[in-house]
């Protein structure tokens, strides 16, 4: 297949993200051909954000059961309970 007359810029765009993405200009044009024929990269972004706002609401109910805001004393509590382990011979 052969693609003609594309602007320079537009090539220039897609070498750059071809190094970007460590792939040849080929694989690239491949890749984003692949993502608009799967639905497009609005969907990716929509995915992405849904992922990182699920993640978000994970920490944020992780942060609600620290049982302190004071870093030191948790370190400090982390510290006591562990144990001395098993003897290893290296």
């Amino acid at each position: 297949m052969t693609i003609k007359d594309v602007p320079d810029d537009l090539l220039g765009r897609l070498r750059q993200q071809a190094t970007q993405g460590h792939r040849s200009l080929n694989q690239q044009i491949l890749c984003l051909l692949e993502n608009a024929v799967a639905g497009g990269r609005h969907d990716t972004v929509r995915h992405l954000r849904d992922e990182i706002e699920a993640q978000l609401r994970v920490w944020e109910t992780l942060g609600d059961k620290w049982g302190t805001e004071d870093a030191e004393e948790e370190v400090a509590r982390i510290y006591a309970a562990r144990s001395t382990g098993r003897k290893a011979d290296l």
